[in-house]
């Protein structure tokens, strides 16, 4: 999918969103639509995985987040957005680092545990 239609897609819940339409006349894109290009340009995610990790980004945070969780934790694909996703700095990998240090839980129990979905619905 061409990114004009995930962006359309990221944001299709916003039509008159005044970033939104700023970005149609040429001015910066909405944080959305810029973690969508990041994804795309450093991810193998597909498409709709990329939309589901960036909706509701307020920067690239999330994209940065899912690289260190995939990268350097070994998470899946699906941990790692579910992880990071809404994520605005690399708290949540630094939480699954901590819990993975101190007390054995599994990928999925420390995944919830350190997700910041919950703070952007």
């Amino acid at each position: 999918m061409a990114l004009g239609a995930l962006v359309v897609a990221l944001c299709a819940s916003a039509a008159g969103d005044p970033l939104l339409h700023a970005s149609a006349q040429g001015h910066a894109l909405p944080p959305a639509a810029r973690c969508l290009q990041r994804a795309q340009a450093v991810t193998d995610l597909l498409d709709a995985q990329q939309v589901r990790l960036c909706t509701g980004a307020t920067s690239v945070a999330p994209v940065e987040c899912f690289v260190q969780a995939t990268e350097s934790l070994l998470l899946t694909d699906v941990q790692g957005i579910a992880l990071c996703r809404c994520a605005t700095s690399l708290a949540p990998v630094e939480c699954v680092r901590r819990l993975r240090s101190e007390v054995r839980y599994t990928d999925p129990q420390m995944v919830q545990m350190c997700s910041a979905a919950g703070t952007c619905g």
